[in-house]
């Protein structure tokens, strides 16, 4: 496969191959509907992502401009971006087994994360699932600890060992999140 493969934006007629890949990537625990998926698709088809190959999907990410009092529960089948977005809120990679080492989430990472920066938006966070973290890190994402009840609950959806980490877009100042400082990773 070539990695120079072009990403292009999601679109709702994507979402069964994007479920059909989720389920080769995920744990059970952490597979959401395909309605899940179209869903969020629906919601930002701007800020969702693919890479395709000859014969289907090789990744994906999904993305929702959004605020800390909206990120979505996992699996959640309805999601409307809020007014004044402030974050990125990384949903939902999946990279192809077939595909790995070829960086191709590394480059939706950056693409996503660019494309908010242009937009303006002062932050990205995400959930990591599966031991992802140390992955997350490398892009400047750190842990964030003392959630509000809200967030911790919404945090609780995606399983054990799930952990909330957050990164500044604008500057390196974590004041001007609208949530406590990560800790050093």
């Amino acid at each position: 496969m070539d990695k120079q493969l072009p990403i292009t934006n999601c679109s709702f007629t994507d979402v069964p191959a994007m479920f059909a890949l989720q389920n080769r990537c995920y744990t059970s625990e952490l597979q959401e509907s395909a309605s899940s998926l179209q869903a969020k698709v629906i919601a930002s088809p701007d800020t969702c992502y693919l890479v395709r190959n000859p014969t289907g999907i090789s990744a994906y990410l999904i993305t929702l401009p959004s605020r800390i009092d909206c990120l979505p529960l996992l699996n959640e089948t309805s999601y409307s971006v809020p007014v004044n977005p402030d974050l990125l809120y990384i949903h939902d990679l999946a990279v192809d087994p077939a595909a790995r080492g070829l960086k191709l989430g590394d480059r939706l990472i950056n693409q996503a994360l660019s494309n908010a920066r242009a937009d303006g938006l002062a932050s990205a966070c995400l959930v990591a699932v599966q031991g992802s973290a140390p992955f997350w890190g490398r892009f400047g994402f750190r842990f964030v600890s003392n959630l509000a009840p809200a967030l911790m609950q919404k945090l609780s959806s995606y399983g054990d060992g799930a952990v909330f980490m957050a990164m500044e877009l604008q500057t390196n100042d974590f004041r001007s999140l609208n949530m406590p400082s990560p800790s050093a990773a």
